[in-house]
């Protein structure tokens, strides 16, 4: 089942979920966040009877964190860009939230770059299988800020 930039395939009592736009790496979009609250919907349906989930990504990384491109998608109602702060609470930590409550295991299968946000979605797995390929990166680090995407997950 395709949703935006996300797809859903059932293999007996396990989902794959796996982000799917990788021209850019799979960076997250407000598009894709869009699609995988679709898509959780669909997994968490129980008449599915999902007993496990698997999240990956498409290509030749797992996710290359958030999609800073500009654009309509990227700003607020006013023009201005959208507070970094405000989609951290209001988009990606409910996102989070809801991987962390899932009443399943979540394995991560992380291929290629897991950075930024990505990372955050990486390590979020019950159980994390890194291919050879698998590259972590927290750039804020660097400057001395908290991962992005998993400060107070709390509530």
């Amino acid at each position: 089942m395709n949703f935006e930039r996300v797809k859903v395939e059932t293999h007996g009592h396990v989902g794959l979920l796996t982000l799917d736009h990788p021209d850019v790496l799979n960076a997250v979009s407000p598009e894709m966040l869009a699609g995988l609250s679709n898509a959780m919907a669909h997994i968490e349906d129980p008449a599915l009877g999902l007993r496990a989930l698997i999240l990956t990504g498409s290509g030749r990384g797992f996710c290359a964190g958030a999609n800073l491109g500009g654009g309509p998608a990227n700003m607020g109602a006013s023009g201005k860009a959208r507070d970094a702060g405000a989609a951290l609470e209001s988009i990606y930590h409910p996102f989070l939230r809801r991987l962390r409550n899932l009443p399943m295991p979540l394995i991560t299968a992380v291929n290629g770059v897991a950075a930024g946000v990505g990372m955050s979605f990486a390590m979020m797995g019950d159980m994390i299988l890194a291919a050879r390929s698998a590259y972590f990166l927290q750039a804020f680090r660097r400057i001395g800020l908290v991962p992005d995407g998993t400060h107070s997950l709390n509530g």
